[in-house]
């Protein structure tokens, strides 16, 4: 009677834990699509505020006090502020990038290198290219990445969205002459 006892309690239980729930509502439900929008602002935020960085003029980077306008000074301590913000291996990847910048914009110009759609350099001229485009192009890469990296953890998407919205920015900063890859695949010259 025992045994029988504990099969029918336990038949019950299954029987009652199988149970159907429904869940309806008279209101459709909502979903918040302006986070994706807030994501992708927040991102392309960050890509502004890196981009300047690397492009501000070395005048700028270092004015001097007296020949700095306080509007300019303003500027540079925000900036200098969202510098000592970035992680050390962030912050290296900049200040590298800020030194390449000007191989980077005469190899743009002259076809050999060129921007692609998810945030790279590619080599476009194998002719002209030779082994230092190719050890720069592969330093250039892995520190965008690291940006790309960085800048995606803390805005909650990925690294490929996150270059996406850097491409956008770096190439419309690009030199003419710059072959430059839209979403589609195709490349053209800016």
């Amino acid at each position: 009677w025992e045994r029988h006892s504990i099969r029918v309690f336990l038949g019950l239980f299954f029987l009652l834990g199988c149970a159907r729930v429904n869940l309806t509502s008279k209101d459709p439900i909502k979903l918040d699509v302006t986070m994706r929008l807030d994501i992708y602002q927040h991102v392309a935020n960050d890509a502004n505020a890196i981009e300047d960085m690397i492009a501000a003029p070395k005048e700028q980077q270092g004015a001097v006090l007296g020949k700095t306008s306080w509007l300019a000074l303003g500027l540079q301590e925000a900036f200098a502020q969202e510098e000592a913000s970035f992680p050390a291996g962030v912050q290296a990847a900049i200040e590298s990038r800020k030194e390449r910048r000007s191989d980077l914009l005469r190899w743009e110009s002259q076809g050999t290198v060129g921007e692609n759609s998810k945030g790279f350099v590619e080599i476009k001229d194998e002719g002209a290219a030779d082994v230092a485009v190719a050890s720069f192009v592969s330093d250039e890469n892995k520190d965008r990445a690291a940006i790309y990296e960085y800048v995606s953890h803390k805005n909650g998407t990925t690294p490929v969205e996150t270059g996406k919205v850097f491409a956008k920015r770096i190439q419309s900063d690009a030199p003419g002459g710059t072959p430059v890859e839209s979403a589609d695949g195709s490349w053209s010259k800016k």
